[in-house]
């Protein structure tokens, strides 16, 4: 009754806030890229407390002339193996040709990811090698403490255990977050294939408004909304930095 209850949750918030417009989106819009790897990225990514970092060279742009420069995307795919932008997600968007040379990927999900960047221009795009993160297992650095907890939960992975400290909320299992995870994934899918990040930053604002609309009235999932906010305040700060501050770049 429980899962269904938090199923029906997330369905509400996502599909009345947009979520079946993202379906729609016209897959044909986006622009063709002839593609070209370039090893000489030296694309590294590594997870380290549950966060991956990666880092590439960025020098290895220089030869992409100014006129034809657009920007770098950091890519994070569950679905592919082998996944370029923009048919794929991209996590990370930087106009700076010099000196964006890596990122921290906080909300790295659980499962295995597929990583790789792109140097994109006008009409081509020059990527590194993908490299595969497996999220799933112990890191190795990980406290020993923080491990057994994360054991302890794996025991009993749908159950969902009343916090100690506050009667009033739940602490989300590892399971549950798995689901929360794999629903984001194909939420962020669909919010891609908008023609615009003005629309995406709508409904992604949209989203978040009806998710403090719930905390107020259902405190006792506080836990889970928390997680969801800060997956759409992440979204939100990524569209609103590719909205230009200078509104004829939209032309270029």
């Amino acid at each position: 009754m429980f899962k269904k209850k938090i199923t029906f949750l997330i369905i509400t918030i996502l599909l009345t806030t947009g979520y079946l417009q993202l379906a729609n989106a016209n897959e044909n819009s986006k622009p063709q890229y002839e593609t070209k790897i370039i090893k000489d990225l030296n694309f590294q990514a590594e997870l380290k407390d549950w966060k991956v970092y990666t880092s590439w060279n960025d020098k290895t742009a220089d030869f992409i002339s100014s006129d034809v420069w657009k920007y770098w995307k950091v890519i994070r795919s569950q679905e592919k193996s082998n996944p370029f932008y923009p048919e794929d997600w991209y996590i990370k968007y930087d106009t700076t040709k010099i000196g964006f040379n890596s990122y921290i990927d906080e909300n790295s999900p659980l499962g295995t990811n597929y990583y790789r960047v792109c140097a994109i221009a006008t009409w081509i795009r020059y990527c590194s090698d993908v490299v595969k993160i497996d999220n799933i297992k112990k890191s190795e650095e990980q406290p020993e403490e923080e491990t057994k907890k994360i054991e302890i939960k794996a025991k009993n992975p749908v159950s969902i255990t009343e916090s100690p400290k506050n009667t009033n909320s739940w602490e989300l299992s590892y399971k549950l977050k798995e689901k929360l995870d794999l629903t984001l994934i194909k939420f962020k899918y669909k919010l891609k294939k908008l023609d615009s990040d003005e629309q995406r930053l709508k409904i992604v604002t949209t989203i978040k408004s009806k998710l403090l609309e719930l905390e107020s009235k259902k405190p006792e999932y506080k836990n889970l909304i928390d997680y969801l906010t800060k997956e759409m305040e992440s979204l939100e700060q990524q569209y609103k930095w590719t909205v230009p501050d200078d509104i004829t770049k939209i032309f270029d």
